[in-house]
């Protein structure tokens, strides 16, 4: 069973929700999603974190498919006044709208992990993806419960995640899973009755 995939875990995670104007919140206004195509839809355009060049390109096509379709890129990336900004951001905070996942990721191992500062730990966007977020049972979602145990794999599975946490379950043990009655069962004939991750782990 292929175990690699491209997301972190965070599997309490794994429900919808509808994003809504939340009363009382002030949005950053005046800059329109086109001004910030100008420059990210450019494949090539790198910025830097944590010492590291990362890309800053934005498939707009995909953007335009997300759940945040409709949301403003300033409304997330709220410290935005200009279109000429600076590298450093404040990190884009999830809780704007979904303050509930946010205070239920903040009491679970993960958010205590990542409060603390450990860089392994996953957050909302590790799980969710970031400016292509589908709907939870949506096309493509990585949260569905047929996909959602991959994403747990993924880091779990990961010998270098694992040895650096001694308190995780060695990677063995979680890949037995996959070859288990409940993975086979899952990965192999598609049935979302099997049970995943969450079910047990929460």
């Amino acid at each position: 069973v292929e175990i690699a995939l491209r997301w972190a875990s965070v599997g309490w995670l794994a429900v919808g929700f509808v994003v809504l104007p939340q009363p009382g919140i002030v949005y950053a206004e005046g800059l329109e999603d086109s001004a910030c195509f100008e420059c990210h839809a450019d494949e090539e355009l790198e910025g830097e974190r944590g010492g590291q060049a990362v890309s800053m390109y934005v498939d707009e096509a995909r953007y335009s498919n997300s759940v945040h379709a409709d949301v403003e890129c300033v409304s997330c990336h709220a410290d935005i006044e200009e279109i000429d900004h600076g590298e450093e951001l404040t990190a884009v905070d999830c809780g704007i709208c979904h303050d509930d996942a946010v205070e239920a990721y903040s009491e679970s191992i993960h958010g205590q992990r990542a409060s603390e500062g450990d860089s392994d730990a996953p957050d909302c966007a590790s799980c969710h993806g970031s400016h292509n977020v589908v709907h939870v049972n949506g096309k493509g979602s990585a949260v569905t419960r047929l996909s959602m145990s991959r994403v747990c794999i993924n880091c779990h599975a990961d010998e270098e995640v694992t040895n650096s946490h001694g308190q995780m379950p060695r990677p063995e043990s979680i890949k037995a899973y996959a070859s288990s009655v409940h993975g086979h069962g899952l990965f192999e004939s598609g049935l979302t009755v099997s049970a995943v991750c969450t079910d047990c782990h929460g």
